[in-house]
């Protein structure tokens, strides 16, 4: 029983192509994978600035801005804080201005934020102690 018959009768064909599938798409999944590889290393040289990136996106900030890659998450949340109270601020503004309204609106703004963003150039003190936004 060394012939086709015998293939066919113990289900030989259907093996074959069952194996043929298997070891096809094993090469697909293969070749797919060292073909993105560059990107995946890339991803998991930058991962920080990913992760910040996705952590403002889920504070609801599409982006983060030239400047921000590296700012801490507080920083980034404060960020997104002081865009919702820009309309509600004079200009210039005072610290103590920016605290009482954020305290109205029930946000909390922290000191070293404003500092960080006037280091990043979102913001510029004058003589007086007043902060201008930097319109950009």
């Amino acid at each position: 029983m060394l012939d086709f018959y015998a293939i066919s009768e113990h289900n030989g064909w259907s093996i074959a192509i069952v194996g043929i599938t298997i070891v096809f798409s094993g090469l697909v999944a293969l070749s797919i994978v060292v073909s993105q590889l560059h990107k995946i290393l890339m991803a998991w040289e930058n991962r920080r600035i990913w992760l910040k990136r996705f952590k403002a996106f889920l504070l609801g900030k599409g982006s983060i801005q030239p400047g921000l890659e590296d700012a801490p998450f507080e920083v980034l949340e404060d960020a997104k804080n002081l865009s919702m109270l820009a309309p509600y601020l004079p200009e210039p503004f005072t610290p103590e201005n920016l605290f009482e309204i954020a305290e109205k609106r029930g946000v909390e703004i922290r000191q070293h934020s404003i500092h960080y963003l006037t280091d990043c150039g979102y913001l510029k003190l004058d003589n007086q102690g007043n902060y201008f936004w930097i319109k950009e």
